[in-house]
């Protein structure tokens, strides 16, 4: 009897493992999302993109013109801009997808090219980051906060970070979009959305501006 139920045991074992073994074999690995050539984005908002805004056709904009700038063009110099902070955001915009002019003329608008700019509302740097980002940016890039806000080279960076973001939540909408995000939360930019407005003076103000660089 007792060797009955020790074959009896054994079996159940076998039975087991060989259970454990096929669900384990049939586990599904969920790989995390890769965005190529975009920091990915802050867990505390959505990977998943917003659907696709239906934009007035007065309102409707190009994204960014996918042309490549070739190895051997320099970039001409910005009045007001060391020359090579701008090599700097040329060298960004190709490896993010965004035309130089853009970056270019969002620094203008935001600090007029002063490094040292720090405003009323806690926005810091070339491109003005606000406060609540350098924590967040300073961690990921592995930088001081006061390089986050002041470095060209580091705020610039966080500043397309940003922009990442924004092109995340609407990839296909094109730049008083993503502007808009940038410069209103995405919480404000949807709120807009909401109510049918899909640019915005601080939008147009940039883009109507990049024909300068």
């Amino acid at each position: 009897m007792k060797r009955k139920i020790s074959v009896f045991i054994l079996v159940m074992i076998s039975i087991g493992c060989m259970w454990w073994r096929t669900v384990e074999k049939n586990k599904t690995v969920v790989l995390p999302t890769v965005y190529p050539g975009n920091p990915p984005i802050s867990t505390t908002i959505t990977t998943e993109p917003h659907q696709p805004l239906i934009l007035p056709e007065e309102n409707s904009v190009e994204n960014e013109n996918n042309e490549t700038i070739p190895e051997s063009v320099s970039p001409d110099p910005v009045d007001g801009l060391d020359y090579g902070i701008v090599k700097h955001i040329y060298a960004l915009a190709k490896e993010h997808g965004y035309e130089p002019e853009l970056l270019l003329s969002l620094a203008k608008h935001e600090s007029d090219f002063d490094t040292n700019l720090y405003s009323s509302t806690n926005d810091a740097g070339l491109f003005q980051i606000n406060q609540c980002n350098w924590d967040r940016l300073s961690k990921y890039f592995g930088c001081t906060i006061d390089e986050i806000m002041y470095d060209p080279y580091w705020n610039s960076k966080g500043a397309v970070y940003l922009l990442n973001e924004a092109r995340k939540y609407y990839p296909d909408e094109g730049y008083h979009i993503w502007l808009m995000i940038y410069n209103l939360g995405i919480g404000g930019a949807q709120k807009k959305f909401n109510e049918g407005i899909y640019s915005t003076e601080y939008s147009r103000e940039i883009v109507s501006s990049m024909s300068e660089f």
